[in-house]
């Protein structure tokens, strides 16, 4: 997959390598949530039967303006801060196939517009799910990790990270948008 140039390829024939569809939006989440610490990811596939690598992200926790020190609003992958050794290797060798850069597009619009999962109104009650069902655990990890850096963290200041989260949250699906039209990821009509 890393080692091939794909750009006269059909998708179908590099299919056979790479979960696209998956793959795509694992790059989005990455450009969207812009973690301090990316890209992280594991990937694997099936030898026998042969089958197409599917990429996975993990220590993502390092994202969103209101919760992080090092990270920032969305980004292209072209202008992500990297650290690590993989970079998106297969990102960059696929980018340049006109039906990839089309799909891609197409999976961002999806994502992003028309009630898509990085819509405001979605990804900002998916946040808030996620802070409600481990609200009372919150209150363990206080009691326990509370004064672990020598100042004292309640609950007033998770509640203030959710929020800060939950504010962060507002715009980024169009600041996405913005910063994949300047890396040519998303066409300007």
């Amino acid at each position: 997959l890393c080692n091939t140039n794909w750009y006269n390829y059909q998708l179908s024939e590099i299919s056979k390598y790479l979960a696209i569809d998956e793959y795509i939006d694992m790059c989005l989440m990455h450009c969207y949530a812009n973690p301090g610490d990316g890209p992280q990811y594991y990937y694997g596939n099936r030898n026998t039967p042969a089958g197409p690598i599917y990429f996975t992200a993990w220590d993502i926790e390092d994202s969103f303006g209101g919760g992080s020190r090092r990270t920032g609003p969305p980004v292209s992958i072209e202008t992500m801060n990297m650290g690590g050794n993989d970079r998106f290797k297969a990102y960059f060798k696929v980018k340049n196939n006109a039906d990839f850069r089309m799909r891609f597009a197409d999976r961002a619009y999806r994502h992003c517009f028309n009630n898509g999962v990085l819509t405001d109104a979605n990804a900002g009650a998916v946040w808030d799910s996620l802070c409600t069902f481990i609200e009372k655990a919150i209150l363990c990890e206080i009691a326990r990790w509370g004064d672990e850096r020598g100042s004292v963290y309640d609950y007033n200041h998770w509640y203030k990270e959710w929020q800060d989260v939950k504010d962060d949250i507002h715009g980024r699906a169009n600041k996405l948008i913005t910063a994949l039209k300047s890396a040519n990821m998303y066409p300007s009509v």
